[in-house]
């Protein structure tokens, strides 16, 4: 079977987990329940960055047989995959016959609160596809199984889990393929704008009259002082006397 690249970016973003920062974390498998292994595989970015591969698993009771297994997480973001899949659900009580599913790849991913997952070649019954299936996609299986592909869970703490695929047997049985989780990022708070208080009109001084000031009695009138008039003689006689 042919195996798929997938490009997924790195964002870092995420909501604080208990050491105080956006958190991660991822396996490859995981069987719980009458038949107990994993988690393979797992990560967690509580330290930094984080990877883990195996080349090949196979189930203790033989149920299934995976190739390439791979975990990576860090702050905020999280993948994992395998490939070759091939999973016995008569094993698990449920399906009839030959019903297994296979999967060339099976993928997961998930950062900064939102995730996808990715088949190519999945195989169940007669029916065989290669999609990015929406979340929590069920499928019919004969017999007591519940398939989500998909699988999408929001956590108490407000981080999410994306499973490419989740097996359930009623009452004894549970099964994750490609599980990662990622945190969610911080709101943004907007800053408050502080109050201010209006502002003052610019002072202005007092109007400056301009009628002339009045003088003081000895305070001399402005300006040049008018020339007197010249004598004029008056012709006329004295009386003599004496």
């Amino acid at each position: 079977m042919g195996a798929m690249v997938l490009a997924i970016p790195l964002a870092l973003a995420g909501t604080a987990n208990a050491s105080g920062g956006p958190h991660g974390a991822a396996f490859a498998l995981q069987a719980r329940g009458a038949v107990n292994y994993g988690p393979i595989s797992a990560v967690d970015s509580a330290s930094g960055p984080a990877k883990k591969s195996m080349q090949e698993y196979r189930a203790p009771d033989g149920s299934l047989v995976a190739g390439v297994l791979n975990a990576e997480a860090g702050p905020g973001w999280a993948k994992s995959s395998l490939a070759d899949l091939r999973l016995k659900l008569q094993a698990y009580g449920g399906g009839s016959g030959n019903s297994e599913l296979e999967a060339s790849v099976l993928s997961s991913s998930c950062s900064g609160g939102s995730g996808e997952a990715h088949l190519a070649d999945f195989k169940w019954g007669d029916k065989r596809e290669g999609y990015a299936p929406p979340p929590n996609t069920g499928i019919s299986i004969p017999g007591y199984v519940s398939v989500l592909l998909n699988k999408q869970t929001r956590n108490a703490d407000g981080s999410l889990t994306v499973v490419a695929l989740s097996v359930k047997v009623d009452g004894h049985q549970s099964l994750d393929i490609a599980s990662s989780t990622c945190s969610c990022p911080e709101p943004t708070a907007t800053p408050t704008p502080s109050p201010t208080s209006p502002s003052s009109p610019p002072a202005t001084s007092p109007p400056t009259s301009s009628a002339p000031s009045p003088s003081s009695p000895n305070e001399s009138p402005a300006g040049p002082l008018p020339e007197a008039p010249t004598p004029v003689p008056v012709a006329g006689h004295l009386p003599v006397t004496g």
